[in-house]
């Protein structure tokens, strides 16, 4: 059975076990298991297809992007990785089930089932990880012309994607399903999925770094921003 590290150790019951709640028991299966809902899935499917197929060029590649990024941190993380690092989830290590000499060394949030794949790593934290970085990339710089082009403004708030990752990743450790080296691993994986995903696809832009022209919305109409 794969050896717990002193980080996981250590880490692992304090937001499995201590910072809990009624609260977060009732939203944390809800985030974890999105995916899962029919109407979420019908939302994802048509946004991608109306940046596929209504969208700028910008737009599309944006989406093939985020296919190709997240596609390939799932299949790496579920059939590769998986089943060469063989590590129980918490909630499957008969190790840490409670006994009458024994308390619980994790906590499974009532009437939630755990998982039956392996631990490491999170395909959900690499997933979520991999959609973040592509849109934050997307996302990252203001649309500037001219003579601003030498200006460029730090603009914080696509950062707030990677919030995406953050929380799912604590959701998965919350509800007993990871360690906390299994969400960062996802992430790792997730993060270089979606670098060699915009490499194999920023070359399709239609406007390179270095121009002059505002580049188009996701919808194709063509803004600019001044600074001064």
């Amino acid at each position: 059975m794969h050896q717990l590290n002193p980080f996981d150790t250590n880490l692992f019951p304090f937001l499995n076990q201590v910072l809990t709640n009624p609260t977060l028991d009732y939203l944390m299966p809800r985030i974890t298991n999105l995916h899962q809902q029919k109407w979420f899935l019908a939302l994802a499917i048509l946004l991608l297809l109306a940046m596929a197929i209504r969208g700028s060029r910008k737009a599309k590649v944006w989406a093939l992007c985020l296919v190709l990024a997240i596609g390939a941190s799932d299949l790496t993380a579920a059939r590769v990785i998986k089943h060469l690092v063989i590590r129980e989830r918490p909630c499957n290590r008969g190790d840490l089930i409670s006994t009458k000499l024994n308390p619980p060394q994790f906590r499974l949030v009532p009437r939630e089932h755990c998982p039956g794949s392996k631990s490491f790593p999170s395909n959900h934290a690499a997933n979520m990880m991999a959609l973040a970085t592509v849109c934050w990339w997307f996302t990252r710089k203001p649309k500037l012309t001219g003579e601003l082009n030498e200006k460029r403004a730090i603009n914080p708030k696509p950062l707030l994607w990677f919030l995406i990752p953050l929380i799912v990743g604590y959701s998965r450790i919350y509800l007993g399903y990871h360690y906390p080296t299994d969400v960062i691993g996802g992430y790792l994986l997730g993060g270089i999925m979606a670098g060699l995903a915009i490499l194999a696809t920023k070359s399709l832009l239609p406007n390179p770094e270095g121009t002059n022209n505002a580049e188009p919305d996701v919808f194709g109409t063509n803004e600019s921003v001044s600074i001064k």
